[in-house]
């Protein structure tokens, strides 16, 4: 019985405009999927299950790479690669989007830094940020720490946060 509370409960949550729920068994089943995408989440960020793929961003009237975008992806290793709009929204409500958005700041200004080392010029890197990730770390420290940690000057980290997050703020 509490089981089927607890799958009524997380139901009542998703639906912030109504505030309870009744258990049937779809919610069930929704629930224990949840849970075993939380847990596979968690495992994913404790075996490093995921990647950054940077896409470049071109000025059209110069044809040169002004910015690289980072882009996190998730190898996961019995289904393989899960887009971001799979894994993202559940990271942010357990919060785990805060260790994984450090990571990606991280590694985004490792391969900043990387770029110029090679000799690249100023080159940006946009890094999207969580209203989550904002709220429990807000984004000058961990923005700092990542780009000192690998040498990078400071300008070229862009964190962009999306509407959703504009939108919580407020």
């Amino acid at each position: 019985m509490l089981k089927e509370a607890d799958a009524a409960m997380y139901r009542a949550k998703s639906q912030q405009d109504v505030g309870y729920a009744f258990f049937d068994a779809a919610i069930d089943n929704a629930a224990v999927q949840r849970s075993r995408r939380v847990t596979e989440l968690r495992e994913g960020v404790e075996r490093r299950e995921f990647r950054v793929d940077y896409q470049p961003i071109v000025e059209l009237d110069t044809q040169q790479i002004t910015t690289y975008e980072a882009l996190i992806r998730w190898e996961h290793p019995l289904e393989g690669l899960v887009q971001p709009l799979d894994f993202i929204p559940l990271a942010e409500e357990s919060g785990l989007i805060v260790p994984i958005g450090s990571w990606v700041l991280r590694e985004a200004c490792s391969f900043g830094a990387g770029l110029l080392a090679d000799g690249a010029d100023a080159i940006g890197i946009a890094v999207n940020v969580s209203a989550k990730q904002l709220q429990e770390q807000g984004l000058r420290r961990p923005r700092r720490r990542s780009a000192r940690g690998v040498r990078l000057p400071g300008r070229p980290v862009d964190a962009r946060a999306d509407r959703k997050c504009a939108a919580r703020s407020r």
